[in-house]
C-alpha cells in the first residue's frame, strides 16, 4: 500500500505540474492540449493497473457513468453545429469525469496523500506568481501593460485567478496543519498567492476564496487568527503593483457608478439572455459541446468561449437530460453532510469543492479542463470520504 501511495503521489505530481503549465494559448487550444495529456495519463493508469483498479462494488454506478457519457454523446450527435472542436470538448469532459473516478478509487484505496497533493498545487501556484512578478520587472511599462489578455500562461487573467484560488487554498490548508514543518514557507506562499488574486481583480475568485475560507473558519474558529495574518499583507502588497488598467485591482469590484448591470458584469447579462434564447431551440439535449462558442456572442473583439455559469454551461451543451444526470451526482453529499461526522480530510476536500464550484458559477471553471479535472478529482475523493464513514475528528 505504501508503494502504491508513493507511486501515485509521484504520478500526480508530474501530471498536475505538467497540466498546470500547459495553458499557453487561447482557451480552445489549452483545453485540447490538456485533454490530450489527461488522456495519455489515464491510459497509462489503465495499462498499469488494468480494469481491476476501478473495482465498482455497485455495478449500477458503472452503468450510470456509461449512461452519462452516452447522453453527452447524443447531445454531440444531435447538435446543429458540426466541427472537430466539439469532439475535443466531449473527450475533455469525459476524461475529467474519469479522472474523478480515478480520484475516488485512489482515495478509497489510500492511494495518495492529500497533504502531498496540496503541496503540489501550492508550489505550482507560487511558481505562476513568480513568473508574473518576473514579467512585471521585465516589460518596459508594467503599469500600462495588458495584463488582462497578454499573459505568459492561461488565456486571460480571470482564468489564472480561478486556478490560483485553488493553489492558495491548498497553501493555506498546509499553513493550518500544525504537524507540518516549514510553516513559514506556506505562509509566504499563501500571502503571495492571495496578493496576486486580489491584484487580478477577479470577482469570481474573490467570492470563491471567501466562501471556502468561511467554511474553514466555521469548522475551526482558530483558523481566523492565521487568516488575518495572511489577509493583511495580501491586501497591502498589490498597492505596490498598481496599473492604469481599470479591470485590475480590488477597486474594480466597487466601481459601479454609471454602469449598467450588463457592463458591471462584463457582458454576462447579455450572454445569459442569448444562451437562454438558444437553449429553447433544443431544451432536452442542448446544442452540444462548445455550444457557447458556436453561438458566437460578441465580446472584446471576439466571442464568448463559455457561459460564465456552470448551470448554463451544462444546460446549453447537454440540455435538461444532461443537467439532471449531472445534478444527481451532487445529491448524495448534500444528504450525507447533515448527518456525517466531519473529519479533517472531509473539511479539506469540501473547501476545495466549494472554491471551484463557486468560481464556476460566475466564470469558466466547468469549461476549462485545467480546473474541471481538479474539481472532479477532489469531488471523487470527497465521495470516497463520505463512503468511508471515517470518524477521525478535527484537531
Amino acid at each position: 500500500m505504501t508503494n502504491l501511495k508513493t507511486y501515485n503521489n509521484v504520478f500526480l505530481f508530474f501530471l498536475f505540474f505538467i497540466i498546470g503549465f500547459s495553458s499557453v494559448s487561447y482557451s480552445l487550444i489549452n483545453n485540447l492540449v490538456i485533454t490530450f495529456i489527461l488522456g495519455v495519463a489515464l491510459l497509462f493508469v489503465l495499462l498499469k493497473y488494468k480494469l481491476e483498479y476501478f473495482n465498482f462494488e455497485k455495478k449500477r454506478s458503472l452503468f450510470y457513468f456509461f449512461l452519462l457519457f452516452l447522453v453527452f454523446g447524443v447531445s454531440l450527435y444531435l447538435s446543429p453545429y458540426k466541427n472537430e472542436h466539439m469532439l475535443y470538448r466531449y473527450f475533455g469532459v469525459v476524461l475529467s469525469i474519469i479522472f474523478g473516478i480515478f480520484g475516488y478509487f485512489n482515495y478509497k484505496n489510500k492511494g495518495f496523500d492529500l497533504i502531498c497533493i496540496s503541496q503540489i498545487l501550492s508550489l505550482i501556484g507560487f511558481l505562476h506568481c513568480t513568473v508574473l512578478i518576473f514579467y512585471w520587472f521585465s516589460v518596459p511599462s508594467p503599469a500600462d501593460y495588458d495584463w488582462i489578455w497578454d499573459m505568459p500562461f492561461f488565456s486571460n487573467i480571470r482564468h489564472i485567478a480561478d486556478y490560483l484560488s485553488i493553489c492558495f487554498l491548498a497553501s493555506f490548508i498546509l499553513l493550518l496543519n500544525k504537524k507540518l514543518k516549514l510553516g513559514f514557507i506556506y505562509y509566504i506562499f499563501s500571502v503571495v498567492l492571495l496578493s496576486v488574486i486580489i491584484w487580478t481583480g477577479a470577482r469570481a475568485a474573490y467570492l470563491s476564496v471567501a466562501l471556502a475560507l468561511i467554511f474553514l473558519v466555521l469548522n475551526d474558529i482558530k483558523t481566523i487568527k492565521k487568516l488575518i495574518m495572511v489577509l493583511v499583507p495580501s491586501v497591502i502588497l498589490p498597492l505596490f503593483f498598481k496599473t492604469n488598467l481599470p479591470g485590475l485591482g480590488m477597486g474594480r469590484s466597487f466601481d459601479v457608478v454609471g454602469k449598467s448591470v450588463n457592463s458591471y458584469t462584463s457582458g454576462r447579462v447579455e450572454l445569459y439572455q442569448m444562451i437562454l434564447s438558444k437553449f429553447s431551440e433544443s431544451p432536452l439535449w442542448g446544442l452540444g459541446p462548445e455550444a457557447v462558442r458556436n453561438i458566437a456572442v460578441p465580446f472584446a473583439g471576439g466571442v464568448f468561449a463559455h457561459a460564465h455559469n456552470l448551470i448554463l454551461q451544462i444546460l446549453i451543451e447537454f440540455g435538461f437530460i444532461g443537467f439532471i444526470l449531472v445534478s444527481i451526482i451532487f445529491v448524495k453529499p448534500l444528504i450525507c453532510i447533515a448527518k456525517f461526522e466531519k473529519n479533517y480530510e472531509f473539511i479539506i476536500l469540501t473547501s476545495f469543492v466549494i472554491n471551484i464550484f463557486i468560481a464556476a458559477m460566475f466564470n469558466g471553471g466547468f469549461y476549462y479542463i485545467v480546473t474541471l479535472h481538479i474539481f472532479c478529482f477532489f469531488y471523487g475523493a470527497l465521495l470516497a470520504n463520505l463512503d468511508s464513514k471515517s470518524t477521525i475528528t478535527i484537531s
